[in-house]
């Protein structure tokens, strides 16, 4: 038997991902070490990118904001504590001046200046409700980059993009997080169900999969067992679907 990821992003937005049946049996030593290690890169949802990215379903959509800030050489800050204060007082502005047209504002932002040149610089995620100038009028520190997450190239890329500074050099400072949310943002809820190992995916009518890039395909290594799929889509009869997903 193998599993099959079901995540509820709320709403009427899910992902639905194929879990990898145990190895086959036969394998070396180096085959099944191979195969370990991509099944569990699939079944993971503790990784850094993989719990953004659940969340980043749970309450954005393609059609908000990717936003990156960055500096001047007037506006650099000195160091790294320094520019850690410029993001939030910026997305207090923000709010600010959201509130006083009664409109709510839910974001994610990372921190960055370990890559590249070490040049600190802030990544936003959020909910769209303005352009660039205002952008533009609540970040003194320089420049301003405002795109739609689906521009971006998604949000299953987005949330790898911004997650790849701790992944691959470490954390800034040891038990810090990666990334920070607003207050009151949607948590995902997920489970699992039993299917046969030569299950498919399928959608229920009606049914339509997010764009862009997001329905997926993996192939483990040493096994012809197939692809494990994983699909994003808005679900509007979801629950009958999975009900019946077996039968």
């Amino acid at each position: 038997m193998s599993k099959l990821l079901c995540v509820d992003h709320g709403g009427e937005r899910w992902r639905l991902q194929l879990l990898p049946p145990p190895p086959p049996r036969g394998l070396t030593r180096g085959e099944r070490r191979a195969y370990t290690a991509a099944a569990a890169s699939l079944r993971n949802d503790r990784t850094s990118f993989f719990k953004l990215e659940l969340l980043l379903y749970a309450n954005f959509s393609p059609c908000d904001l990717f936003v990156t800030l960055t500096y001047d050489e007037a506006h650099l800050p000195p160091g790294w504590r320094e520019s850690k204060r410029n993001a939030p007082a910026a997305l207090r502005r923000l709010r600010e001046s959201r509130a006083a047209r009664g409109q709510p504002l839910r974001y994610v932002y990372v921190h960055e200046s370990l890559h590249g040149d070490g040049r600190p610089h802030h990544h936003l995620i959020c909910n769209a409700a303005d352009g660039k100038d205002a952008w533009d009028a609540i970040w003194p520190g320089g420049y301003t980059d405002v795109e739609t997450i689906a521009a971006a190239g998604g949000i299953a890329f987005v949330a790898q993009y911004v997650t790849k500074e701790p992944r691959d050099k470490g954390k800034p400072r040891p038990g810090e997080r990666m990334w920070t949310p607003s207050r009151g943002l949607r948590r995902p809820e997920h489970y699992t169900l039993d299917v046969p190992d030569d299950y498919a995916i399928t959608l229920p009518d009606g049914a339509r999969p997010i764009s862009p890039g997001l329905d997926t395909a993996v192939r483990l290594p040493h096994w012809g067992g197939g692809e494990y799929r994983r699909v994003d889509a808005i679900i509007p009869t979801k629950t009958e679907h999975f009900y019946s997903i077996l039968t």
